[in-house]
């Protein structure tokens, strides 16, 4: 009996984790359109940052379409790095610093204002930087594990520190 229960058992856990495997990898159709999100307010970019203080990147929800994602959520991450002379050849004369904002989960049901924020340490060098963002999809395989594929990025320059780099 003891045997059958624990066969019984083990069938219900293999079927609800198989379940929310397959719920997780196709959104019913019935909640498209799907929104994108993209990088970000021009407030973000048009300003000059000063080390220590805190750059929010907010993300943008574009117009609802219906592309064909495996899940419903994305992942949003966006990454300073520099100082480079020349922002668009990353060529640097110096150290490189780089400062990550915590990933942010976004829905592609509803459109959301999802923020980045990252705190500029206050040693960080003054320079032109890359603001460099990330949209990833997270993509279940056959064998129920999950990796992180990206799915568009893109690169502006931010200024850290009035003056010359």
């Amino acid at each position: 009996m003891a045997n059958l229960i624990r066969r019984d058992v083990k069938a219900l856990r293999r079927y609800f984790a198989e379940w929310a495997f397959r719920t997780r990898r196709r959104p019913d159709p019935a909640h498209t359109p799907t929104y994108w999100y993209s990088c970000c307010r021009q407030s973000d970019v048009d300003q000059i940052l000063e080390p220590g203080q805190t750059f929010d990147v907010h993300w943008v929800a574009g117009a609802p379409g219906s592309p064909d994602l495996p899940n419903r959520y994305l992942t949003l991450a966006a990454t300073l790095i520099g100082p480079y002379r020349d922002p668009f050849t990353s060529l640097a004369e110096g150290n490189v610093y780089t400062v990550n904002a915590q990933d942010v989960t976004a829905d592609t049901w509803e459109a959301q204002m999802q923020v980045s924020a990252m705190v500029l340490p206050t040693d960080l060098p003054k320079g032109l930087y890359q603001l460099r963002t990330k949209v990833l999809i997270t993509i279940d395989s056959d064998t129920n594990t999950e990796r992180k594929g990206t799915v568009s990025e893109s690169m502006g320059v931010i200024r850290v520190g009035r003056g010359g780099p």
